[in-house]
């Protein structure tokens, strides 16, 4: 298992680039420095998830929108497909088919992550033919993601899982899926970077921590070098679990 940090624009190099997995936000990629970080983690060889934007959005970018994305990069390595809070998401989801081939014109290779909202949702999506990953939300997290998992085993699901987001803990977390091992490809989430600003160790995140602000640039040296320090072991700790 790896961990996809999210961080603000400026700290992309000194804390992004400590991983070689990343999770690029699709209504972020218009930014130049943005985009230009990313395309050389592309050409490097780093894994690329590219985000649909739905859990900051509500709704996902329109399709046009995250092929544009895609195409400004490069081509990545996944796709989150569209999900939806507003509407119906399997309707989303089955609509997102016609586009499939103009991703793989960029990138033959390239893997599709479906969303599901609710166990339901997941056995008609895969039945769409093009889901390779599932992605889970944070909404699950409130019951236990291992839980859900499990449930999803025993009804034959057998797709690799992708941990979208951090509900409250990272530390538990990680430590609640250590029994499926590589089943679960990666995590995503900009809470250790919000708990190790305020120079808290990430098992410190009460009181919760505030919402990201892409645009900040106000850490300290010091601070910064904590951030650099947590993330380096919150990344070795994903990393050792998820191949236990």
């Amino acid at each position: 298992m790896k961990f996809a940090p999210i961080v603000p624009v400026k700290y992309l190099d000194r804390l992004v680039s400590l991983s070689d997995y990343h999770l690029v936000l699709s209504q972020w990629v218009s930014e130049p420095a943005y985009c230009d970080f990313y395309s050389k983690c592309w050409d490097r060889g780093d894994t690329l998830i590219l985000d649909n934007g739905a859990y900051e959005l509500n709704t996902s970018v329109p399709f046009e929108d995250l092929l544009q994305s895609y195409k400004r990069l490069g081509g990545t390595d996944v796709v989150v497909i569209p999900d939806t809070n507003e509407g119906n998401n399997l309707d989303l989801a089955e609509s997102f088919s016609s586009c499939i081939s103009a991703f793989r014109d960029i990138n033959p290779g390239v893997e599709f992550m479906v969303v599901p909202h609710s166990l339901e949702e997941v056995k008609p999506l895969i039945q769409l033919g093009y889901a390779d990953i599932i992605g889970l939300n944070k909404d699950f997290a409130r019951t236990g993601r291992d839980k859900v998992i499990e449930k999803l085993i025993k009804m034959g699901v057998d797709k690799q899982f992708h941990l979208l987001g951090v509900y409250r803990n990272p530390v538990k977390e990680i430590a609640d899926v250590l029994k499926f091992g590589d089943l679960i490809i990666g995590i995503d989430s900009s809470m250790p970077y919000r708990i190790a600003k305020n120079g808290r160790k990430l098992e410190e995140y009460r009181p919760y921590p505030e919402a990201i602000n892409f645009y900040e640039d106000n850490l300290s040296e010091p601070i910064l070098k904590h951030c650099i320090s947590e993330f380096e072991w919150f990344i070795d700790y994903v990393g050792k679990i998820g191949k236990r």
